[in-house]
């Protein structure tokens, strides 16, 4: 925890039921809304909380318990404006100071950040880990219940992810001990860079980590902190000048499927685990409770680890048309599934099945691969125009990779194909939580020829600034915007405006699910550049492609 400087220090203010703020002059106060705003404000520079109250209430109680566990190290001061017999439990639930006379608000905050500090001190004495000084096991268990406890009323998704490192007693074995400690604390402080200060990484054992995940914004969250986490081990740590590579195993589950139990969470994360560690390196599972929906997800979940082998994924291409439908720009590569029990398996189901067992990665690549060839030999065949191109979707876990533009050239290269022909397409999440480093892949790849496009434009939270200053050629629109359109003036207004905007920014725009001549007639008038639907055609078989080319020329 970092020392609060007493000459000015930092206040983060809440008042409670509308009580009227008695704002000290000596230090620097920032006026927080809610007990969420409290916690995001204090980790990003840290001070002293002070939570404002006419007297005690049930609501104050609330937001001191939901503050003490969501910033265990955070020193918390309440000042109420009448004293009450019930203050002494206010001491209980995590205050360091309890006042009711703004004069004394000044040492009291003194007060708290020492009392803080060294309640800190003495804990991490006995509950960190003193090679990564992360919390250690017994830490981690207390934070658990309690996070589990607040879990309980929030009812925001929460999750548990353990990992660990393959066959780590062969490292010491290979190299040293030494090698073996600075492999841990290498790795603890990798993760510790790309987990929340609201979340608790530990390590738990000898070769094992544990993250607690709090307020989730969504379940879909989960499978984001594994790939984050997995990434973390596609470097080698660099010991003595020589390279380490990494290899790990990671199981996940979902608070609200283990009944908020801590055992039960514990247990799922272990089971799925040993799951991960049989599909291979950096691999992950998430745990699915046992529900007939699951049960047929769990069914999913065996067969797709062997339909690539057994040739039961193919690719189908959707045609990317001028907006008279005259003339075709490209196709869009989309993969399908067809098992011969399950039958033809939709996109939206094993998506995610891909997700969650750590094959997204694998198959990802294929399909970029795949549908190169393919493009490859329709250009030689002469059957598609010299300016078409591929698009093909990409995966979060292939964007975050640190060598993505390498394997992409490398399929470019082996297959023949020159970059101008190929398009990705990424969604606006992978935008935002970029990085400098994903940034510089982009311009990489753009610098390729190879053109970006930002996939179902309008359901994530772009920045206008990202898209000003990333190398993006495309917006598409997601279809539950264009299908409102040419049907009522919200949605011609909404397309009008997602349109200009990228017209401004000289971007290309592409409307997704065009199915209605007038979606179609309105879009050109309002400028759209491309379009895709069943209005021209559904996503087609390769050997059909031909034949629908054919009847564009």
């Amino acid at each position: 925890m970092k020392p609060v400087q007493f000459e000015t220090p930092i206040v983060f203010w809440h008042s409670i039921d509308d009580a009227e703020p008695a704002l000290p002059r000596a230090v620097r106060v920032y006026l927080c809304e809610d007990g969420k705003s409290l916690a995001e404000s204090w980790m990003e520079s840290e001070g002293v909380i002070v939570l404002h109250a006419s007297t005690y209430s049930e609501r104050l109680a609330q937001i001191l318990e939901y503050t003490t566990q969501a910033l265990p190290e955070a020193p918390l001061v309440v000042i109420l404006n009448f004293p009450d017999m019930r203050m002494e439990r206010l001491l209980e639930l995590g205050a360091q100071e309890v006042v009711t006379n703004p004069a004394e608000l000044i040492p009291a905050i003194r007060t708290a950040a020492t009392r803080k500090a060294r309640e800190c001190s003495l804990r991490s004495n006995r509950y960190l880990d003193p090679l990564t000084g992360l919390p250690n096991r017994y830490l981690f268990q207390d934070r658990l219940e309690h996070s589990l406890e607040a879990h309980k009323r929030s009812k925001q998704p929460m999750g548990l992810v353990i990992l660990d490192l393959n066959h780590f007693h062969r490292l010491s074995e290979s190299f040293s001990h030494a090698a073996g400690d600075a492999v841990l604390a290498e790795l603890g402080e990798r993760l510790r860079s790309v987990t929340r200060k609201s979340d608790t990484l530990a390590r738990i054992g000898g070769n094992t980590f544990a993250l607690i995940a709090e307020n989730l914004r969504q379940t879909r969250n989960l499978i984001q902190v594994c790939e984050k986490i997995s990434a973390q081990l596609d470097v080698p740590v660099t010991f003595q000048g020589e390279k380490i590579k990494l290899s790990g195993s990671i199981g996940a589950a979902l608070a609200g499927e283990a009944d908020h139990d801590a055992g039960n969470l514990i247990l799922h994360a272990e089971q799925v685990l040993s799951g991960a560690k049989q599909i291979g390196q950096n691999s992950y599972v998430i745990y699915s409770a046992h529900s007939a929906e699951d049960r047929i997800r769990g069914g999913l979940e065996k067969a797709i680890y062997h339909a690539l082998d057994n040739r039961q994924i193919s690719m189908e291409y959707q045609p990317q048309m001028s907006m008279d439908g005259e003339r075709i720009y490209g196709v869009e590569a989309l993969m399908r599934w067809n098992h011969p029990v399950f039958g033809h398996v939709p996109p939206e189901q094993f998506i995610p099945v891909l997700e969650t067992t750590g094959l997204i990665e694998k198959f990802g690549m294929w399909a970029l691969e795949s549908a190169c060839q393919q493009f490859r030999q329709w250009l030689d065949d002469g059957l598609m125009p010299e300016d078409a191109r591929v698009s093909v979707n990409l995966t979060s876990r292939q964007f975050f990779q640190p060598d993505l533009a390498d394997q992409i050239l490398g399929i470019l290269d082996e297959v023949g194909l020159a970059g101008k022909y190929l398009t990705l397409e990424i969604t606006e999440a992978m935008i935002m939580e970029g990085n400098n480093r994903t940034a510089d892949t982009l311009a990489r790849l753009r610098f390729e020829n190879i053109a970006i496009a930002i996939d179902d434009f309008g359901t994530g939270y772009s920045s206008f600034a990202s898209l000003r200053t990333l190398p993006i050629d495309y917006l598409k629109i997601d279809r539950d915007f264009i299908k409102s359109v040419g049907v009522d003036s919200a949605g011609d207004a909404i397309a009008g405006s997602m349109i200009h905007l990228a017209h401004s920014l000289k971007l290309k725009v592409i409307a997704e699910g065009v199915e209605q001549e007038s979606t179609q007639s309105r879009l050109v008038g309002l400028g759209c550049d491309e379009c895709q639907g069943y209005l021209f055609s559904k996503p087609l078989a390769a050997e059909r492609v031909p034949e629908f080319v054919a009847r564009c020329a």
